[in-house]
């Protein structure tokens, strides 16, 4: 597992996948006088499955999905993929199952007794 990061959230990834274009709505501009909906824009989704340590990561993760910013996913690659990248996305959804276990030792910042969840994070690209 390479480092990954969501803004300065620390994140396990254990899968990732692109799905289809889907569309989005979005407001524009947030700060102007007058506001326009755009419908119809397209972007791909990036789907990842994580593992958080700790409960107020997670939430951290939570607060994402409803400030509507962009966010900085940073990653050093799976498994075999060696290369640096940081993308631009905005949280789209997150589930979360707590993972069932006597102790963790992901994050030796933290407890061992410290929860871990297992999320799935939709993200899409901010363009």
């Amino acid at each position: 597992m390479g480092g990954w990061y969501l803004d300065n959230t620390r994140i396990y990834v254990l899968d990732m996948s692109v799905d289809e274009k889907v569309l989005i709505a979005k407001l524009n501009p947030l700060e102007g006088g007058s506001v326009y909906h755009y419908w119809g824009y397209e972007d791909e989704q990036l789907k990842i499955k994580v593992y958080v340590v700790g409960g107020t990561d997670r939430d951290e993760i939570k607060d994402m999905q409803r400030d509507g910013a962009t966010h900085y996913l940073r990653g050093s690659g799976l498994i075999d993929i060696d290369y640096n990248f940081t993308i631009p996305v905005y949280v789209s959804d997150a589930s979360w199952t707590a993972v069932k276990n006597l102790c963790q030792n992901l994050d030796n910042s933290q407890a061992s007794t410290t929860p871990m969840w297992e999320g799935d994070i939709t993200l899409f690209w901010d363009e």
